[in-house]
């Protein structure tokens, strides 16, 4: 899978100023496009309060710890198919 920097930075040289050469030409700071879109795609299930709570309102700390474990992997999944489509339009 694909996985480049969100937000990568060119360099003129194509080289790391300590001479180490990059991939691409970037300098891969920061997060990488799937954090980006998992960040993204979490904000999503973390808006509704009932997702993946079975419609509990009140949850105890291990049920709600267990509630953010699942909506963490299924950002990430989500993440991974975003990925997997845009691999798609590339090619």
């Amino acid at each position: 899978m694909n996985n480049p920097p969100a937000f990568p930075l060119a360099m003129p040289d194509q080289y790391h100023p300590e001479g180490a050469p990059l991939q691409q030409g970037f300098i891969e700071s920061g997060m990488t496009l799937r954090d980006y879109f998992a960040a993204y795609a979490l904000q999503g299930l973390l808006s509704n309060p009932k997702l993946l709570s079975k419609g509990k309102t009140k949850l105890t700390d291990v049920e709600r710890l267990e509630t953010s474990k699942k909506k963490s992997r299924r950002a990430y999944e989500y993440a991974d198919a975003m990925l997997a489509e845009r691999e798609k339009g590339q090619q």
